[in-house]
């Protein structure tokens, strides 16, 4: 299984490179996951300010989705992610 993400119309999962970065990061070295942020740091703000239609709103919501993200890294990759 890969983690798959729905962007508007079409579907876009990680690759493995992307997968690597987040058992990398899991497993303690924060930099690993750098790649993954500069590959989603304009998708993610854009893809809210689509949404809500409110810059100020769309920057909280950015903000607070990549908060999630790192807390949800701790997650076990052997659950996450049993294809790797």
């Amino acid at each position: 299984d890969t983690l798959c993400v729905w962007e508007t119309e079409k579907q876009e999962c990680l690759n493995p490179s992307d997968e690597k970065g987040l058992i990398t990061t899991q497993a303690g070295d924060t930099q690993a996951l750098n790649p993954l942020v500069r590959k989603y740091n304009s998708r993610v703000p854009t893809y809210m300010l689509l949404r809500v239609k409110n810059i100020g709103t769309a920057e909280n919501l950015t903000q607070e989705t990549w908060l999630r993200a790192f807390r949800g890294i701790k997650t076990s990759p052997s659950k996450r992610y049993p294809s790797v």
